[in-house]
């Protein structure tokens, strides 16, 4: 039986999607892909980590009707089932579906199935399974900027944030135009975070650096999309364009965030890690945004001090700054929860 599986052709970009227990969401993502209109040649690489929702099933029959089964290529891994397929009406459009036999997640096997696509691809752009892109000239206009740009290792753009179906807000929040992004400016900014993994393009031959380095910055965190980005704004000219082209879902059941910041001592624990994890991106960078990670290193210890519960502390100078970065709604329920703790003479 096959250990790896060699791609036979080249791809200009590798969309790269894992997915786990994503049934409710996993056509948006898969449509999201097959809507793309592209002058090149793309794969998109959906690895199902042996969901226990059905999630295969709903993807295998996404691809009967969808694909051009009378030229799929099954093969059949240690660890997976593998099915290569074009899709019937997108001819630039091709899907590899890895469907686990076992889950893999955090494991160095489930990276080592993404390697052999990394040689024949140029690109790599990233959606999980329960978020999806809505503008068919994503791919194309991130690959233009790229191809045009010898200098850039990183394109981003918008993304609209969505609960049950409605509209929360669009990221980044603050006022960026299209364009270079001023290192120096965009590190004073408090929120990395606004940038959705939905909206990665990355060169390749970049990605294979930041996979290979070994600095204790690198370090899992439990939010590697964080890493991705710092990564490649420390080492080239990374551009935004100023558009919305994707759509990230808030609170899905058994998603990351949804598990983490429910709990209170995976939040604290997954703090504690980002906080480490600023202290040694600044060593990274030989303190080139030195003021930017004391700033992220207060703002995990405050987090961790509103996870205890410790509000008078949360009220003093040092961490006004990080008080006056939460949303009014967020502050106003801090203010309410401190005065509870002195009336009951805490």
């Amino acid at each position: 039986m096959q250990l790896i599986y060699t791609p036979k052709q080249e791809y200009k970009v590798l969309v790269r999607c894992f997915t786990f227990n994503h049934c409710r969401y996993i056509e948006d993502a898969l449509n999201g892909f097959a809507l793309q209109q592209t002058n090149f040649p793309f794969v998109c690489l959906v690895v199902d980590d042996c969901s226990t929702d059905g999630e295969q099933d709903v993807i295998k029959a996404w691809l009967e009707r969808e694909c051009d089964m009378s030229r799929a290529e099954h093969t059949e891994l240690e660890l997976s089932n593998i099915i290569l397929v074009p899709h019937r009406a997108n001819k630039r459009c091709t899907f590899a579906f890895y469907l686990l036999k076992q889950n893999l997640y955090g494991t160095s096997k489930k990276k080592s199935l993404v390697a052999p696509w990394r040689i024949c691809c140029e690109y790599e752009a990233l959606c999980e399974g329960d978020d999806y892109w809505t503008d068919s000239l994503k791919l194309q206009r991130q690959c233009d900027v790229m191809d045009n740009n010898n200098e850039c290792v990183m394109c981003l753009h918008q993304t609209i944030t969505s609960k049950d179906g409605d509209v929360k807000s669009v990221l980044p929040r603050q006022e960026l135009a299209e364009g270079w992004l001023d290192k120096n400016k965009y590190f004073r900014k408090t929120e990395i975070m606004q940038f959705q993994l939905s909206s990665y393009f990355m060169r390749i031959s970049v990605l294979n650096e930041f996979l290979k380095c070994s600095h204790e910055f690198m370090k899992p965190t439990g939010t590697g999309d964080i890493q991705y980005l710092l990564y490649f704004l420390a080492v080239g000219e990374v551009y935004f364009l100023n558009k919305v082209m994707s759509t990230y879902r808030l609170s899905v059941e058994n998603g990351w965030s949804h598990t983490v910041i429910n709990n209170k001592e995976k939040r604290i624990g997954h703090y504690r890690r980002l906080s480490k994890m600023y202290s040694s991106y600044d060593d990274f960078t030989v303190g080139t945004y030195h003021e930017y990670c004391l700033y992220k290193q207060k703002k995990c210890n405050f987090l961790i001090e509103r996870s205890n519960g410790n509000y008078k502390i949360l009220f003093t100078k040092e961490y006004r700054e990080c008080l006056r970065s939460e949303k009014w709604s967020v502050q106003i329920r801090m203010v309410f929860q401190y005065i509870k703790q002195i009336l009951k003479g805490k």
